[in-house]
């Protein structure tokens, strides 16, 4: 299963946890919940989250820490 990472416009950290992401060689979909017809499977009151599935694995910058884990 892999990772989905759920973004927004408008929001800076969501910004530099993509940006840093797509340096890494984990395989990670993104899905902006603003332009995109998907959200994410629980209710979020933050942006970026990180999912593996249905489960909330991070926020924010803890993703960087989460996927660096794994790398």
């Amino acid at each position: 299963m892999k990772y989905i990472l759920y973004i927004a416009n408008n929001c800076h950290e969501c910004e530099e946890v993509e940006s840093e992401v797509s340096k890494m060689s984990v395989e990670v979909e993104i899905i902006n919940v603003d332009e995109d017809d998907q959200s994410p499977p629980i209710p979020t009151f933050a942006y970026p989250a990180l999912f593996k599935g249905e489960i909330l694995l991070a926020y924010g910058s803890d993703i960087l820490k989460r996927l660096k884990a794994k790398v």
